[in-house]
């Protein structure tokens, strides 16, 4: 496709550190983030972070920030997506650049969620991108890797943590795990 893309994570445990700033629901809308590169993108990290509710981007509590402050405007780059509400930890993108499965997947981005603290994430999700680069929403492609009812207070560890995806040459999505070191293929065998 061309375009040159990254993820970062959000911050954690912002209510926990700075509970007069932050609220548990505040904490929920601190965004993970995909941003467009170019020369000199610059995400805003550690300086900044961006709530995907409100679609601003503000300034981190421990450079002056009171969870209202804004950086002056233009400084950082502004997401082409976010991930909030319940923050999910993606930790790998892949464009998916051959033919061999339906074609609503060829114009777009496999994104593996490792999962965080908050029992969200644990699968891959794919996001389209239309012919100017606009990402579009994200969904599940893959998931079941945690083991568990995430609605579960009573649930376990995850079972397994998506940390990586690759694309063989036989056009299958490969996704690989960082508690036990499976690895997954996944291919599409048609209608």
């Amino acid at each position: 496709m061309g375009i040159s893309t990254g993820i970062m994570h959000g911050r954690d445990s912002s209510h926990k550190i700075w509970p007069d700033i932050f609220s548990e629901e505040d904490e929920d809308h601190i965004a993970d983030e995909m941003h467009r590169i170019t020369k000199g993108t610059d995400f805003g990290w550690p300086y900044t972070y961006f709530d995907g509710t409100r679609n601003v981007r503000l300034v981190a509590p421990e450079y002056g920030g009171d969870g209202k402050k804004s950086p002056p405007s233009g400084t950082y780059s502004t997401p082409v997506l976010t991930f909030h509400s319940r923050r999910v930890a993606p930790v790998d993108i892949l464009f998916y650049s051959s033919d061999k499965f339906p074609a609503s997947y060829r114009n777009g981005a496999f994104i593996v969620l490792h999962g965080t603290a908050n029992r969200s994430g644990y699968n891959v999700v794919f996001v389209p991108f239309n012919r100017n680069g606009k990402a579009g929403s994200p969904t599940v492609f893959a998931d079941g890797f945690a083991g568990f009812d995430p609605s579960s207070p009573n649930a376990g560890p995850a079972k397994y943590r998506p940390v990586g995806a690759a694309l063989g040459p036989d056009g299958a999505l490969y996704v690989a795990d960082s508690q036990k070191g499976r690895i997954w293929r996944i291919a599409y065998a048609g209608k």
